[in-house]
């Protein structure tokens, strides 16, 4: 990782994937050289796949496995609606399907803290408020990926990766 040092910025412009090896590049870089500050990271969406862009988790895959890697979070996350509206349909199913596991996961980790295997952080759960009051109202301008359907699953998505990040 030569090409960054301190006085630069790293700007993405991609989905999930391009996304995380930056942040997980960032955070190692910062970590090597014992830069306290961080350097400055803006990601631009592309596509509305992946909470990924709000997560300090990165997946990346090494030896042909996807796994889970340290990362950070980017200071600014820009949504050109226009841009994520004419991504493939495909895409934009897949960010929802993202969207559903979060809410099994809650289940599952609020079941390890009453057997005292976990600790539960309620504000991770609340964080995802807006994300559970949105999802069904605006789910035919989602499925119709309406310029304002598109703007809920973004900040959807976004606040998916940031409860992920606020639970570790």
């Amino acid at each position: 990782m030569p090409a960054l040092h301190k006085d630069c910025a790293v700007v993405t412009v991609g989905s999930g994937v391009v996304t995380d090896v930056a942040k997980h590049s960032c955070y190692i870089w910062q970590k090597e050289n014992g830069f306290d500050g961080q350097l400055p990271l803006i990601s631009c969406m592309t596509a509305n796949t992946v909470p990924a862009y709000s997560s300090r988790l990165a997946i990346i895959s090494k030896d042909g496995v996807k796994r889970t890697w340290p990362s950070r979070t980017p200071q600014i996350i820009i949504m050109d609606y226009q841009v994520l509206c004419d991504c493939p349909l495909s895409y934009t199913v897949g960010g929802v399907g993202d969207m559903f596991p979060v809410f099994c996961s809650f289940a599952d980790w609020y079941i390890a803290a009453a057997l005292g295997m976990a600790d539960f952080l309620d504000a991770s759960w609340r964080i995802m408020d807006d994300a559970r009051e949105l999802l069904i109202p605006y789910s035919a301008q989602i499925a119709q990926r309406s310029e304002r359907g598109i703007e809920v699953l973004g900040k959807c998505l976004t606040l998916c990766g940031l409860t992920m990040t606020y639970a570790r």
